[in-house]
């Protein structure tokens, strides 16, 4: 073996590399990696490897497993600046995704083989009790929840290279979320026509006419809602991991706003019943209700109704599509549901945008279209 190094092929097609440190103690130590995809890869950590030894950078090895790192990881997260339901959900799919399969796996021999290994298996059997196997949405998320863990690894020293660069998870065009779909305005009113007699279904006209999410909704107050004035203060939300609820700010700071209100809605929300805790909609104990109760009792409903299924967000969908067709700004759509910034709106409804662009074309069009009446054009 030479100075440099030298890489081999591994039985089941990987390949590996040694290395031969400075001796010490007349001990002769040596640095072996293993499990590369391919040839390239091995040489292309063969020569990092030297030359932060040549540097002085080299990440001496460290008995961590990826388990322990992991849990010291998640611990860290509320410090990262991450939001509640960020860190919840982080912590949810390495807990039960990732710790099982690849928690008793040294850090540092952690390859890409073996996290190809793991989405596969989540694919086909990475739902609990066996029930089938998970998206490819959501096997890429958890991809990228460990690529921002073990990217964090190598900026402590722990790795010299993350292996979530060379594994293959779901391409992003395969995880894409489904085809957005929204209720008509015939549609919504048909189905609070029929759920009018339910106990929700002022939740229901609510979100339908501001585009509130759920979680909004279940954490709404009296002291935040202001009839009078027809506005409410969008202030708190309640979330839901495990069917552990926590009441938290909304998502981001522009969460934090103000929603006007419609005068029928208006009217809806003075016939609900106030209780002693202050919250708008509660259930028969009194206590808020749950954000995956009333996305089940949505669902029943709508099916039974008639009208074309869709999730409770989808809600949310409905409105945004509603204010587009009314000729509403982005700006204006933007603040009102309370995302991070116009981009943001445009980039996640911009074909709605270029259908209403199309219609106004069509409507200026006919403006625009001589009539019988007209004069003649001029000799």
């Amino acid at each position: 073996m030479s100075r440099r190094g030298s890489i081999k092929k591994a039985k089941n097609g990987t390949w590996w590399f040694v290395v031969d440190l400075p001796a010490a103690d007349d001990k002769r130590r040596q640095v072996r990696r293993r499990g590369f995809v391919t040839r390239r890869e091995a040489q292309s950590a063969l020569i990092g490897l030297l030359a932060s030894l040549q540097q002085g950078t080299f990440v001496k090895r460290e008995r961590m497993t990826v388990g322990e790192y992991l849990t010291d990881w998640m611990q860290s997260l509320p410090s990262s600046g991450r939001g509640v339901a960020t860190v919840s959900s982080y912590r949810h799919n390495l807990r039960l995704h990732v710790v099982p399969d690849l928690g008793g796996v040294q850090l540092q021999e952690l390859t890409a083989v073996d996290l190809d290994w793991l989405y596969r298996k989540l694919l086909a059997s990475g739902r609990k009790k066996g029930t089938g196997g998970l998206s490819n949405r959501t096997v890429r998320y958890v991809h990228t929840v460990l690529s921002a863990a073990l990217s964090d690894a190598v900026n402590k020293g722990l790795l010299v290279r993350s292996p979530t660069k060379s594994a293959t998870p779901p391409s992003a065009k395969s995880a894409r979320a489904a085809e957005m779909v929204w209720w008509r305005p015939n549609e919504l009113r048909a189905f609070l026509h029929f759920a009018a007699a339910h106990e929700l279904a002022p939740m229901f006209r609510l979100a339908g006419a501001t585009g509130m999410r759920r979680g909004e909704l279940v954490g709404l107050r009296w002291g935040d809602v202001n009839l009078e004035g027809e506005r409410i203060n969008v202030r708190r939300q309640i979330t839901s991991t495990d069917y552990i609820i926590r009441q938290d700010e909304p998502k981001s700071e522009r969460g934090l706003r103000v929603v006007t209100l419609d005068p029928g809605t208006v009217e809806v929300l003075r016939s609900v019943p106030r209780h002693d805790n202050g919250h708008v909609f509660v259930d028969t104990n009194g206590q808020p209700r749950h954000p995956e109760s009333v996305a089940r009792i949505f669902s029943r409903l709508a099916v039974r109704s008639g009208q074309p299924q869709i999730r409770f967000h989808d809600l949310r969908h409905s409105h945004v599509a509603h204010l587009i067709e009314a000729g509403v700004d982005p700006l204006t759509i933007s603040r009102r549901l309370g995302h991070a910034s116009v981009a943001f709106t445009l980039d996640r409804y911009g074909h709605l945008f270029d259908q209403a662009g199309a219609t106004a074309a069509k409507a200026v069009g006919e403006l625009l279209r001589p009539q019988p009446r007209d004069q003649p054009p001029c000799p």
